[in-house]
């Protein structure tokens, strides 16, 4: 059974629409900020995943989204205004990861097939406001952020070569230190019998 969450991009377009300006309580309709006990900076994410798309929490190995037939990777995060005067930006809150890399896996991957390449080729970012401290051991402390805006990103060209060269950096790591350990579990010396 298929159970991809397939939508169009004229869909998402819609749905995502809808919530702008609209704050995590308001569109929280899975009530994710209610039932959740788990201390998890998650809870965004999770009220995209579970109320806005209507499905549940998703940890697979493969993108959340089919859009027009497209593996898409959904990521929701919070952003923030760092500075004061002319020097102020926009920012993102923390980090966005987009999967875990398995030493196991990634030393027998090419960068084009990798788990972590089907991950983050086409990226759909989902964007609310960081108002002010929130605590994971609290849900409702998110419950006023509202949700910004939202960004297709299909990595190309020399972002793509950028990722590329940092994933094949990170392979090669890998691989040279799993080799290491083997010499020390396996070492080469001759053995001997002290009589």
């Amino acid at each position: 059974m298929d159970d991809r969450h397939i939508f169009t991009k004229a869909e998402v377009e819609s749905i995502l629409n809808e919530c702008h300006g609209k704050t995590l309580e308001e569109i929280d309709s899975a009530h994710v900020l209610q039932v959740s006990k788990k201390g998890n900076k998650g809870y965004p994410g999770a009220i995209i995943e579970q109320s806005v798309f209507g499905y549940p929490a998703d940890n697979k190995a493969r993108p959340d989204l089919l859009i027009d037939g497209v593996e898409v990777e959904l990521k929701t995060t919070g952003i923030y205004e760092r500075g004061k005067g002319k020097d102020t930006s926009i920012e993102a809150k923390q980090p966005v990861s987009i999967t875990g890399v398995k030493p196991s896996q990634i030393v027998n991957e090419d960068f084009e097939s990798s788990v972590f390449w089907h991950k983050c080729a086409h990226l759909l970012f989902v964007y609310y406001w960081y108002a002010h401290y929130a605590t994971p051991k609290d849900p409702s402390t998110y419950a006023d952020f509202p949700i910004m805006n939202h960004q297709f990103v299909d990595l190309e060209g020399k972002d793509k070569e950028a990722v590329c060269r940092d994933w094949t950096i990170v392979r090669d790591f890998i691989k040279k230190s799993r080799k290491n350990i083997q010499k020390i579990r396996n070492p080469n010396i001759s053995e001997f019998h002290l009589s």
